[in-house]
């Protein structure tokens, strides 16, 4: 009859099995709980045993776990990012997790994914129409959720690190010409969202921040406007329907003041005119909110509809490739062909750094970067006369 036990030369607590494989198991000193390790042969569980002590030794030691990967994900949303999150944020990383991981990663336990797994995820949404921007953002997402992971003690290392996101592209920025901008303002004549249009290309106001704009945010006297919420778009949990909400900006330097030039503040006051019948002629069933920018019966305009109604009419003026940041773009443009100080930009249009607003340098346009080389030129008292006679 077969030993049940054959103990390694000291190693008490490793051991053959009577089918002949190898057992080596420890006591975890923080738990108390015995760990076994399994293989073939007694090197083999050895090494297991003597990496999970060394493990130990550092802190490092991992428990097994049987939690998935879509338990953990659905963990680490609720508990780890919901609190800590804007709501919009946090919608886009669940539908994102919803849609996109869990139904190709969620059934693998935790701790068995494989950095191969991540880049064959990335591959296949590729291919099957996500841009490079949104998979880059699911690897920010499994990157976050690893490292916590990682220091909750669930998995030893985070495999997103040896994962490589794809590479994103600068999307050109579109700026409309002094042309173009006529055509839009005469195609938005007559539309209620003449107004909003008019006020984005000369303030550069983002689409939320026109849409959360209330009157009590305009100084008519000093004529100054602060801008001090945005409108987005969030989901109605538990149930999909959205719903509208202001929210405070997501920095900082987005809450800021702009002057308002006597041309714009005459347009407002006709805009607050036009509202002040709407109000009178609706009656009760007007619901005052305070807007600039309002519905026919007083409420939000909704970021999508906004978009939408621009969108047709830019078609009617034979515009392509525009959408409402193409205003607040245009803003940009036109300061920078100006000569305007990077500084004035940033603050102007509530950049985070001032390293954003000198991409609007980089889209001026080429008659302005012509002029810009022939000033220089002169500068360096190249005359006429010198540019005219060859060298001999």
């Amino acid at each position: 009859m077969a030993k049940k036990k054959k103990r390694a030369n000291g190693e008490g607590s490793v051991y053959k099995r009577a089918n002949g494989t190898w057992v080596a198991q420890m006591t975890v000193q923080a738990t108390g709980k015995r760990r076994s390790f399994y293989g073939r042969t007694q090197a083999e569980v050895l090494a297991k045993l003597r990496a999970a002590q060394a493990d130990e030794t550092k802190g490092t030691l991992i428990e097994p776990s049987k939690i998935t990967v879509k338990e953990w994900l659905t963990l680490w949303l609720d508990t780890y990012k919901k609190p800590n999150l804007k709501q919009t944020t946090w919608d886009s990383y669940e539908m994102l997790v919803r849609r996109h991981i869990i139904p190709a990663l969620g059934d693998t336990p935790l701790q068995q994914l494989q950095p191969h797994a991540l880049q064959q995820l990335y591959t296949d949404k590729l291919k099957g129409g996500c841009s490079p921007r949104t998979v880059a953002i699911m690897h920010t997402i499994l990157h976050a959720a690893l490292r916590q992971a990682m220091q909750n003690q669930l998995v030893p290392r985070n495999v997103a690190e040896a994962a490589v996101p794809p590479r994103q592209t600068q999307k050109e920025k579109r700026a409309l010409t002094s042309e173009e901008t006529a055509q839009l303002l005469q195609a938005a004549q007559g539309n209620r969202l003449y107004v909003a249009i008019y006020l984005g290309l000369t303030t550069g106001l983002r689409r939320g921040e026109l849409l959360a704009l209330h009157w009590e945010d305009i100084d008519f006297e000093r004529g100054l406007l602060q801008v001090r919420r945005n409108l987005v778009t969030i989901r109605n949990q538990p149930k999909p329907k959205t719903r509208n909400v202001e929210q405070t900006p997501k920095t900082k330097g987005s809450i800021r003041v702009i002057p308002l030039a006597p041309e714009i503040l005459t347009v407002l006051q006709k805009h607050k005119e036009a509202q002040e019948f709407e109000k009178a002629f609706f009656g009760d069933a007007y619901r005052d909110q305070g807007l600039v920018f309002a519905t026919i019966v007083g409420t939000h305009i909704s970021p999508r509809n906004f978009s939408k109604e621009f969108a047709e009419i830019a078609k009617a003026a034979g515009l392509e490739g525009v959408s409402p940041h193409t205003l607040r773009h245009t803003f940009a443009s036109r300061l920078g062909e100006m000569g305007t100080h990077p500084r004035v930009v940033q603050k102007l249009l509530g950049h985070a750094t001032v390293d954003i607003s000198m991409e609007v340098y980089t889209h001026v346009a080429p008659d302005f970067e012509r002029t810009a080389i022939e000033n220089l030129t002169l500068q360096y008292g190249c005359s006429k006369e010198h540019k005219e006679s060859p060298p001999e």
